[in-house]
């Protein structure tokens, strides 16, 4: 079925923001809160242990207190997902529950909802009689104006995707387990690298993978954004995983009904709904379990809705391991790499006091945690953060890395191209990072690439770059992301932005 009547809807619109003001910072500082998680988490004495069977009754126990930091905490006949909610425990409080309820009213009306409705979520044509039910009413999904979307995602709808960190002082991925077949309504885990390395290809496969037993130790998160952050009154909680146990359900269960939603932001530049640069949010659902899911509705996202619908360009994203907007200038990878500028940020969201507050906090814990280095110590709208340390890149290899950022970060070239040149440290690192992991890339590769990056880099800062060697070295740089494949694919992005900038 093709794209039809997607005609701007302007009686349906409330605008996020409108130039001059922001009317919801939280949003925002929701993609901010994951930079929590580089700092050390809080401990206390070890408590009694703690077993739950569904998300209601561990919530229930988090929000009312009775459970607390550092108790063991076993989850029994959980759904393990590599995406995480992206407000833990809001859905299960009641200002989230009234949320959801607010955004009924919010429901896009014939000629749209139908269109959207096949188009946003039953794109695969085995899944029809499923989303709509006997006599083609909606069964999983209703489709919401921005008004509604914007509901929901207060109300605790929405995931992100994280890479590897050094999470408590050890390198752990973010990950989530719930009780239900939808990722944002169970608890954030801190899965260490060699049980993700067990248990992600079984996740990867199906979408989420049942586990009998998930077993940890309760931890809190330092909450850096303290009484900036506005929704309701969730203890920043995480649970640092020690034993996963697979399973098989006691009944079964179709994998490709498990759903994430995944949520961005995005300005609006149609004079249609009101005056250019009104922020809106609005967010998207796909079945992690069936092939290709993400990447249609990440275009239908981009290209039919926020493009299409609303003239708009995405400001943020919801992916870190794979950038799904690369020009974001609010992305996750940026943002907990610490190089966002506020430059580039929507004027609403740039000149709100909260958001600029809350960038200030931002930019001192990344100035702060160990192994994060700040070129040149400038301010938040033009720090740019590299982490060597503590990862698994080390020795000549992590030496040449940071060399030449910092040959970067001292020349006197042009600013873009530095900002530009600086992602690309921060993307090779990455990559290298997760080849080493993985056991995919040999150090003498490591090495080859490090040098590749330092000769682009020296080259692209002189005062007139040789196209010749400059283009030598890039196409080296990308035929080794490429043969990485998934990993490499930030570097191809921005290598390809640097040889654009150049020519």
């Amino acid at each position: 079925m093709g794209i039809t009547d997607l005609r701007p809807a302007v009686p349906e619109l409330r605008a996020l923001a409108n130039p001059g003001w922001l009317g919801d910072p939280s949003f925002f500082l929701d993609q901010l809160r994951p930079v929590g998680l580089l700092q050390r988490s809080l401990e206390t004495e070890r408590q009694p242990d703690w077993s739950f069977s569904s998300n209601e009754e561990a919530w229930s126990a988090i929000l009312g207190e009775h459970v607390r930091a550092s108790r063991l905490v076993h989850l029994s006949g959980f759904y393990l997902s590599e995406w995480s909610p992206r407000s833990p425990g809001v859905f299960h409080t009641r200002a989230g529950e009234a949320y959801r309820a607010n955004a009924i009213r919010d429901i896009i009306e014939e000629p749209y909802e139908q269109d959207l409705a096949w188009i946003d979520h039953a794109e695969p044509r085995e899944f029809e009689r499923e989303v709509y039910g006997e006599g083609g009413a909606l069964k999983y999904m209703r489709i919401f104006n921005p008004s509604g979307k914007l509901q929901m995602l207060r109300g605790g709808i929405g995931c992100i995707r994280l890479r590897r960190h050094t999470i408590g002082g050890e390198p752990a991925w973010p990950m989530s387990a719930s009780s239900t077949l939808s990722a944002h309504e169970g608890l954030p885990l801190c899965v260490p690298d060699d049980l993700y390395q067990a248990t992600i290809d079984s996740v990867a496969s199906n979408g989420v993978s049942y586990c009998d037993s998930i077993i940890g130790t309760l931890r809190y998160v330092p909450d850096f954004l303290g009484d900036l952050y506005l929704m309701p009154d969730v203890p920043p909680v995480y649970l640092a995983v020690e034993e996963i146990r697979p399973g098989r359900p006691p009944d079964p269960v179709d994998y490709s009904k498990a759903m994430v939603s995944v949520a961005v932001s995005f300005e609006s530049r149609s004079r249609l709904l009101g005056p250019r640069g009104m922020v809106f949010a609005t967010y998207v659902t796909f079945f992690p379990g069936v092939k290709g899911s993400l990447q249609r509705r990440r275009d239908w996202l981009r290209d039919a809705y926020v493009a299409g619908r609303y003239e708009g360009k995405v400001i943020s994203d919801f992916d870190e391991q794979v950038p799904r907007f690369g020009d974001a200038p609010f992305s996750l990878l940026r943002v907990l790499e610490g190089s966002v500028d506020i430059r580039e940020l929507a004027r609403p969201v740039s000149g709100d006091s909260t958001v600029r507050r809350a960038l200030e906090l931002y930019r001192d814990i990344h100035v702060t945690v160990s192994g994060d280095l700040v070129m040149g110590g400038k301010s938040v709208d033009e720090s740019t953060v590299i982490n060597i340390q503590n990862s698994t890149i080390h020795g000549p290899v992590a030496k040449t890395i940071q060399d030449s950022f910092n040959v970067v970060s001292t020349a006197s070239a042009d600013e873009d191209m530095k900002r530009l040149l600086g992602e690309l440290h921060h993307a090779v690192a990455a990559m290298l990072e997760q080849a080493k992991a993985q056991g995919v890339v040999t150090e003498e590769e490591e090495e080859t690439v490090a040098r590749d990056l330092e000769a682009l880099a020296r080259e692209a800062v002189a005062a007139n770059p040789r196209r010749k060697w400059y283009q030598l070295n890039a196409e080296s740089l990308r035929d080794a992301a490429t043969k990485l494949g998934e990993i490499g694919t930030p570097v191809l992005d921005v290598t390809a932005r640097v040889l654009a900038l150049l020519a």
